[in-house]
């Protein structure tokens, strides 16, 4: 059994899959190997702390996961995955705006394409768009 605390969001991306959680405290990205799916081997130890105890879920584009958090100060986190047997290295976050001041966001899905990714978000009834041209300062 593959286990995060209370696992939020799912992503797989060729033999590995992606789980964020949270734990109550911290949220956390964790990577699995399934290449054998009867025994999925945790790569990333603990698992990479996020910034937030919501990580509702995220996608993968190329080297990076993008992961928006659903907190009363919402955000968009990325993190460098090139390498999936070590802990994902934080690289860039973005406070998401749609709420007032980024508060009561409830940001439901991110979709990526070229340097942009675009975050719904259903409190807000908004569709953010951040420039992630540069993943360590994202805008």
């Amino acid at each position: 059994a593959v286990t995060a605390g209370s696992p939020l969001g799912i992503v797989v991306k060729g033999n590995y899959l992606y789980l964020t959680g949270s734990n109550g405290t911290n949220g956390k990205l964790f990577i699995y190997d399934i290449s054998n799916p009867s025994a999925p081997s945790l790569k990333n130890g603990a698992g990479a702390t996020l910034n937030t105890t919501s990580p509702n879920g995220g996608v993968v584009v190329g080297r990076y996961m993008y992961v928006y958090n659903n907190t009363t100060a919402a955000s968009l986190e990325i993190f460098d995955i090139s390498d999936p047997t070590t802990t994902a290295a934080h690289t860039g976050t973005v406070n998401l705006t749609a709420g007032a001041g980024g508060t009561n966001s409830s940001p439901q899905m991110v979709v990526v394409q070229g340097n942009y990714a675009y975050v719904t978000n259903y409190t807000a009834s908004k569709m953010e768009i951040v420039n992630i041209t540069n993943p360590a300062t994202p805008t």
